[in-house]
C-alpha cells in the first residue's frame, strides 16, 4: 500500500514537472524573435495604465457621490466685472440635478478622501524604491497591482456600509501600495533599457499615466452614466487582476533572471547598461546623495511639476462640475481629453528626444533643460489662460489638453533625470522624488477643498491655477541652471565614456544586423 502512495506521488510530481515545462515551453514559443526588453517596456506600461485607472476614476466618481443640487441653486450664477462667477446650468440633465447618495460629506472632508491616498504614497515611497532595487522590482509591482485591485473591490462597501474614514483607509492602502510603482519601474527600465533607447522607453513605459488617465476618466464617466457609481470599482478592480496574471506570467526583474530572452538580446542588454551594477554590491551613499546640489534640484523641479499636475488630474472633474456646471457623462469626456493629450506628447517628446541625442544632433543635458522647459513653464501659462476663459466651455477644454499634451515632455526630461545621475540607485532616487511629489499631491486637495465652499467659483479656482503656475516656474529655474546628466562618483559605476567605447552608441540591435564579416562570405559565395 506504502508503494502505491509512493508511486502515485511520484506520478503527480512528474505530471506537474512536465505540466510546468509544457507551459514554460508555451511561453517561450510566444516569446520566441521578440525583443524583452519592448515586452517589458509594453508591460510596465499596461501596469502603470491599470494602477492610473484605479487611481483617477475615484475623483470623478467622488462628483457623483457627493454632489448636491436645488431647486434655487438651478440658476446660480451672476456677473461681476463683466465676467461670470459661476456659469449658467445650460448643460444639467435631469439625472445630474438629483442629489448624490453621499451629499453630507462636506467639501473639507473630500479633501481629506483625495488626501489620503497621497499619505499611504509618500510613506511607501520613502523606501520603495529601496525595496526594488535590493528585492527585485517585478514583485513590488505584482503586489502593486494585486493589493490595488483588492482595494478597488473595496471601496463601495467601505462607503456604503462603514463611511469616509473607512474609505480614507483604503485609498490609503492603496496609496501605501502605489507609492513603490514608479521607483521599481525606473529600476527596471534602468536594468533593461540601454542608455540611448531610454529616452523611449521611459516615454512609451510612462504613458501609462496619461492613457490609465484618459480611460479612467472616459469609462467611469460612460460607466456611471449607464449604470452606477459602484460598477466603477468593480469593473477597475477585474481589470487589475487580469494585469496582475499577465506580470506574474511574462515579467521579470532584469534580463538575468528572464526565462525566454535570447543569448544574443541579453548579451546586448548587458553591455549597453553594465556599468548598472546591483547596490548591494557595496552601501548606499545616503550623506552624497542628500548633499549632492544635482539631485536636490531634481526633487525641487519634479514636486513643482506634479503641484500644477495634480492641480489638473485631481481637481479638474469638480472645476468642470462645479464651476462650468458641466454633467457627468460629458465630464467623462472631457477630463479624459488632457490625458489624451498627455499621452501624445509623451510619445512625440520621447521620439524626437531620442532621435536627436542618438544623432549627435544636441546633447543629452541640453535636450533634458529643453524637455524641462517645455514640461513646466508651457503648462504654466496655459493653466492661467485656462482660468481666465471662464465660461466658455470649448476654449478652456482645448487649453487644458494642450496644457498636458505640453507636460507629456516631462517623460524625456525630469523623470530620466535620477536615470543620469545615478542608473545603480535609480529606484531608491525615484522613490525619494516621488515622495516629494506626493506631499504635493497631499498638500493641493487639502488647500483646495479647505478654502472653496459648495464647489468654488471661478475666481477662487483661478487663484489655485496662479498657485501652481508659482511652483511650476519657481521649481524649474534651478533645474534649468544646474541639472547634469553626467554619472556621479557615488554611483560606483563604470564612468560613461567607458561603456561608450565598449558599445558605442547605435540605434539598431546588433544582434539583429549581420556582421560586415558574415555579409563579405555571403557576398563571395
Amino acid at each position: 500500500m506504502r508503494k502505491m502512495m509512493e508511486k502515485m506521488k511520484s506520478e503527480q510530481r512528474l505530471g506537474s514537472q512536465t505540466a510546468r515545462s509544457s507551459f514554460y515551453q508555451f511561453i517561450r514559443n510566444i516569446c520566441r524573435g521578440v525583443d524583452q526588453r519592448f515586452v517589458m517596456t509594453g508591460l510596465l506600461g499596461f501596469g502603470i495604465l491599470c494602477n492610473y485607472m484605479q487611481r483617477v476614476c475615484f475623483y470623478i466618481t467622488l462628483v457623483e457621490m457627493t454632489k448636491q443640487f436645488s431647486e434655487d441653486k438651478q440658476n446660480f450664477f451672476w456677473q461681476q466685472e463683466g465676467s461670470w462667477e459661476r456659469c449658467p446650468h445650460i448643460f444639467l440633465e435631469d439625472e445630474d440635478k438629483k442629489d448624490g447618495q453621499f451629499r453630507d460629506w462636506s467639501d473639507a472632508t473630500q479633501g481629506q478622501l483625495i488626501a489620503s491616498f497621497f499619505v499611504g504614497h509618500f510613506l511607501s515611497s520613502v523606501f520603495g524604491g529601496f525595496i526594488a532595487d535590493k528585492y527585485g522590482a517585478k514583485q513590488i509591482f505584482s503586489a502593486s497591482l494585486l493589493v490595488t485591485s483588492v482595494c478597488s473591490f473595496l471601496t463601495p462597501v467601505a462607503a456604503i456600509e462603514l463611511g469616509p474614514y473607512m474609505v480614507m483607509l483604503v485609498r490609503f492602502l492603496m496609496g501605501f501600495f502605489q507609492g513603490p510603482m514608479f521607483p521599481a519601474g525606473a529600476a527596471l527600465l534602468s536594468k533593461w533599457s540601454p542608455s540611448h533607447e531610454r529616452p523611449i522607453h521611459s516615454a512609451v513605459a510612462n504613458s501609462g499615466v496619461p492613457m490609465g488617465s484618459f480611460l479612467g476618466n472616459l469609462l467611469a464617466g460612460t460607466i456611471i452614466y449607464t449604470n452606477s457609481w459602484h460598477w466603477v470599482f468593480y469593473i477597475y478592480g477585474f481589470l487589475g487582476v487580469l494585469c496582475f496574471i499577465i506580470w506574474e506570467v511574462f515579467a521579470f526583474s532584469s534580463p538575468t533572471t528572464h526565462r525566454y530572452i535570447s543569448a544574443a538580446e541579453r548579451t546586448y542588454i548587458e553591455y549597453s547598461i553594465q556599468y548598472t551594477s546591483p547596490f548591494t554590491h557595496g552601501k548606499i551613499p545616503w550623506k552624497q546623495i542628500f548633499r549632492s546640489m544635482k539631485f536636490r534640484v531634481i526633487v525641487w523641479a519634479n514636486f513643482g511639476f506634479d503641484w500644477g499636475f495634480y492641480i489638473v488630474s485631481l481637481e479638474l472633474p469638480f472645476y468642470l462640475f462645479h464651476v462650468l456646471h458641466l454633467p457627468i457623462m460629458k465630464i467623462g469626456a472631457v477630463a479624459s481629453l488632457p490625458w489624451i493629450s498627455m499621452w501624445i506628447g509623451a510619445v512625440v517628446f520621447g521620439m524626437v528626444s531620442q532621435f536627436l541625442i542618438s544623432e549627435g544632433i544636441i546633447r543629452k543635458i541640453d535636450m533634458r533643460k529643453s524637455m524641462a522647459i517645455i514640461s513646466t513653464l508651457v503648462p504654466a501659462v496655459l493653466l492661467i489662460l485656462a482660468s481666465w476663459a471662464s465660461c466658455s466651455h470649448v476654449v478652456v477644454c482645448l487649453l487644458f489638453a494642450l496644457t498636458m499634451f505640453y507636460a507629456g515632455a516631462v517623460y524625456s526630461g525630469l523623470r530620466l533625470s535620477v536615470m543620469d545621475l545615478a542608473p545603480n540607485f535609480s529606484g531608491l532616487l525615484m522613490s525619494i522624488v516621488n515622495a516629494s511629489g506626493s506631499l504635493a499631491g497631499i498638500a493641493v486637495p487639502l488647500i483646495v477643498h479647505s478654502i472653496i465652499d459648495d464647489g468654488g467659483t471661478i475666481f477662487e479656482w483661478r487663484m489655485f491655477f496662479w498657485i501652481a503656475t508659482a511652483f511650476m516656474f519657481a521649481s524649474s529655474i534651478p533645474y534649468i541652471m544646474f541639472a547634469t546628466t553626467a554619472i556621479q562618483d557615488w554611483n560606483k559605476g563604470l564612468d560613461p565614456q567607458e561603456v561608450e567605447e565598449v558599445f558605442p552608441r547605435r540605434t539598431i540591435s546588433p544582434f539583429k544586423e549581420k556582421s560586415e564579416e558574415n555579409v563579405t562570405e555571403e557576398q563571395t559565395q
